[in-house]
């Protein structure tokens, strides 16, 4: 009915329509062909659909979609933090494990968002994110000099930014 078409979701200091709410879950639920929800993702406009996405994606079904996600113009620290704890690319970080053909997807993914958020690659936008860590996990993170950009929680400053056309 019209009431509920209207309905925004309203999550994060963000507002999302029902009808974008439906179009993620056709790419996160109801896609078989990955290059066509790669190729969907590519017409989302804004940080909070981004972010959103990443709430419903199915990690099994591989990495294109965070992919295009990260290369989104719309992509910012908020959301390349969360998908760096997502897709749990601090084990890459400093680990020694040989890469190979079953983990090289991962891996590659992971020094991807790894080293663009140590190069200032995004910017703080819209969004803010926070991951839990216990007061155990961030004294070992700060012993180990595990950089903040990773663990810091992410205060969004700017008003939610569409792409430019």
């Amino acid at each position: 009915d019209r009431r509920q078409r209207q309905m925004c979701i309203r999550d994060r200091g963000t507002e999302i329509s029902m009808n974008q709410y439906k179009f993620i879950e056709m790419i996160c639920y109801e896609l078989e062909d990955h290059d066509e929800a790669i190729s969907l993702v590519k017409t989302l406009d804004s940080s909070a659909l981004l972010y959103e996405l990443l709430d419903h994606y199915n990690w099994d079904d591989g990495f294109g979609v965070p992919i295009a996600v990260a290369n989104h113009p719309c992509c910012e620290v908020a959301i390349a933090q969360k998908l760096y704890w997502l897709a749990a690319a601090d084990y890459w970080y400093e680990s020694e494990e040989e890469v190979n053909i079953y983990n090289k997807e991962h891996f590659n993914f992971s020094k991807l968002i790894s080293q663009r958020l140590l190069a200032g690659y995004y910017e703080v936008g819209s969004l803010s994110h926070a991951e839990y860590f216990s007061q155990v996990q961030l004294y070992k993170f700060k012993k180990q000099g595990f950089p903040d950009v990773f663990y810091q929680p992410v205060v969004g400053t700017k008003s939610n930014q569409h792409r430019q056309p």
